[in-house]
């Protein structure tokens, strides 16, 4: 567990998905209501 870090790296590219990932699901959210 010491390398932890290294199995999930902070790279600009992981916060590009999850910006992805959130605008993704407010689009989804917009379509329902």
């Amino acid at each position: 567990m010491h390398k932890s870090e290294n199995h999930l790296p902070l790279t600009p590219l992981s916060k590009l998905h999850v910006r992805v990932l959130i605008y993704y699901c407010e689009l989804l959210l917009s379509n329902i209501t």
